[in-house]
């Protein structure tokens, strides 16, 4: 009886012939087809008497597909040109931006480009462009350029920086230019409403010179540029405090209660801070750092952003460099913290006293230190129902799996797209053949592979001044099949010797869905022609010349019961 191990062994010893630059790969597969075909029929042949004729070898697919449960295997491939090295790209000289100077309305948007110039005059189609907003008062931008004015008027000042960059053969080469912003509003003039002083209460020892800092903000909670300030020690027994805030402590220990005050003074405005001061009986030791929230009183508008700050002080009230921040929100109803600090204000209205908290980790002279802060939150309301004006289903549209189960979520807001108050949310389906959901959104895909449009609804609905207001809105549902066809991209690339070029690989089923979740597997025809990593990252080594169908890459979808 024959054994289909033998088979297997026997092919074994079949090796794919290497294909050389311009030479078609699909004549060594058809060598390697005909070849195992022959090896099967030969096994085949020693355990019956039927005589057995190998059949002829099928024409090579630039497709080649494999459907070996529990996975569909595909694979497709890409050819390479590799030429020349590029030579060297020539220095930037400058950037031309358009708008040169915004003016927009307190919320518009305005879209900004940018061309960089080579210094022959020659357009550089290759630099990277970033946007930065260098005064947070003007606004925001995205990395396309989109900006959107702030809700502040008046004039700022190169408040916009771009920056194009450029890879050259001696490094990266940059050129900047900067854009003014003018918010147009009533103009109201902005006020000192309060300073902050770094560090707040500072804990000193007696013969130390030591250094303090001062911050003024509106009434917004942003800094005000050219604030000068005035310092001043209000009990002499302390020491002495110069133009520039370094206190001479004198003292002996104990606490000074208000002994050294600040003046604020911009434009005809001003505005006295005091502090404590403590004289410590011991000198501080290296490890002695602190840790500080800016500003550490925030005013806010309700579903308003602000930039919040933290700066580390060593024991001399010196900045400490390479300090890492941890933002968190210790009253949730307060609002919500980005990992950068960016603060966004809750719904509700009121005080919430140290609901900021940032915690620092410091690199001391004895190992790493851990020091906190908190900043109090006024959040700003007037007082009225936000009554429902929409409500949205996310995601818009579900991709998933046949059986598959996701959560779907809901948010409803007023006319100013705030959170509406005291909203009920419901979910049901329009179309059962897409699957079943709860009330809760909680979704489970049919077996049935297909696109359903507008399947899955929710319901909001907002009991307000006597009447009830009901919005809906409604998801797609699209559950994916088998993997039919898989694409790789770009199919034909031209990259110079010791450049790099990227290859994406995807796959769709047989109604046209993009799939998720595919497993793709890189290599390479022949590896005299450079490398390519797990990430689809091809480096071109070889030499000069057309290498057709090199890059390979095998598509895997996954199945599972």
């Amino acid at each position: 009886m024959c054994k289909v191990d033998n088979i297997v062994r026997m092919k074994r010893h079949l090796r794919r012939p290497r294909t050389r630059a311009g030479t078609s790969r699909y004549v060594g597969r058809a060598i390697l087809a005909y070849a195992a075909a022959v090896v099967v029929a030969l096994a085949l042949a020693a355990c019956s008497s039927t005589d057995l004729t190998p059949p002829a070898a099928a024409p090579p697919a630039l497709e080649v597909t494999r459907d070996v449960p529990p996975a569909v295997v595909k694979e497709v491939f890409a050819s390479v040109r590799i030429t020349e090295p590029d030579k060297s790209v020539g220095q930037l000289d400058r950037v031309v931006v358009s708008p040169v100077v915004v003016v927009a309305d307190s919320g518009e948007t305005v879209a900004l480009s940018a061309q960089a110039y080579l210094e022959d005059g020659e357009i550089d189609t290759g630099a990277k462009l970033i946007w930065i907003v260098k005064d947070i008062r003007a606004g925001s931008i995205n990395p396309d350029g989109k900006f959107t004015a702030g809700i502040i008027p008046g004039d700022y000042p190169n408040a916009i920086s771009v920056t194009a960059t450029n890879k050259t053969s001696v490094g990266v080469d940059q050129t900047s230019e900067l854009i003014s912003v003018t918010v147009v509003g009533e103009n109201r003039p902005a006020s000192i409403a309060s300073i902050e002083v770094l560090p707040a209460g500072p804990a000193v020892f007696s013969g130390q010179l030591f250094r303090m800092r001062a911050i003024a903000y509106d009434e917004n909670g942003f800094v005000i540029p050219g604030v000068s300030f005035d310092w001043r020690v209000n009990e002499a027994s302390l020491g002495s405090v110069t133009a520039s805030g370094y206190l001479n402590v004198q003292g002996s220990p104990g606490l000074f209660t208000g002994a050294v005050s600040v003046t604020a003074r911009w434009q005809g405005q001003n505005l006295v801070e005091k502090i404590d001061v403590n004289v410590l009986e011991e000198r501080p030791g290296p490890d002695d750092m602190t840790v500080q929230v800016l500003p550490q009183r925030v005013h806010i508008k309700f579903g308003d952003n602000m930039q919040l700050r933290a700066v580390a002080l060593n024991g001399l009230g010196e900045l400490v460099t390479g300090t890492q921040l941890r933002w968190s929100v210790d009253e949730p109803q307060a609002g919500s913290i980005t990992g950068g600090g960016m603060f966004t204000a809750g719904v509700f209205p009121g005080v919430y006293t140290e609901a900021v908290k940032v915690e620092a980790i410091i690199p001391g002279e004895s190992g790493v230190i851990h020091a906190a802060d908190f900043a109090s939150v006024i959040v700003r309301g007037d007082g009225a129902t936000r009554k429902l004006d929409g409500v949205v289903g996310r995601p818009g549209n579900v991709v998933i799996g046949p059986g598959g189960r996701t959560i779907l979520v809901a948010r409803a807001f007023d006319p100013e797209g705030h959170p509406a108050e005291n909203v009920g949310i419901h979910w049901e389906m329009t179309d059962d053949a897409a699957g079943t959901i709860n009330e809760n959104g909680s979704f489970k895909a049919s077996s049935q592979p297909g696109s359903y449009p507008s399947s899955a609804k929710v319901v909001a609905t907002q009991d307000a001044d006597g009447e009830q207001i009901v919005r809906s809105d409604t998801v797609d549902v699209s559950i994916t099949g088998l993997l039919t066809i898989a694409e790789i991209s770009p199919v034909t690339s031209t990259v110079p010797q010791e450049q790099s070029v990227h290859f994406m690989a995807y796959g769709t089923d047989e109604n046209g869905l993009l799939l998720p979740g595919l497993v793709v597997r890189w290599g390479l025809a022949d590896e005299t022609a450079g490398s390519i990593d797990a990430f689809g990252n091809f480096i071109a080594t070889g030499e000069p010349g057309l290498y057709e169908n090199l890059v390979i890459a095998t598509v895997v979808q996954p199945l599972t019961d």
